[in-house]
């Protein structure tokens, strides 16, 4: 298993991110998403 990070910036299209996003995470690895903001979870 990997760690792989998602750095995002402002403006960023959720169509560009998402398909990446759960193909990586489909495949078992864990995801980080990196922003400008912190947000809680």
């Amino acid at each position: 298993m990997k760690r792989v990070a998602f750095l995002l910036a402002n403006e960023f299209e959720d169509s560009e991110m998402q398909k990446p996003y759960e193909a990586i995470k489909g495949a078992g690895h864990q995801t980080v998403i990196i922003g400008i903001k912190k947000v809680n979870s």
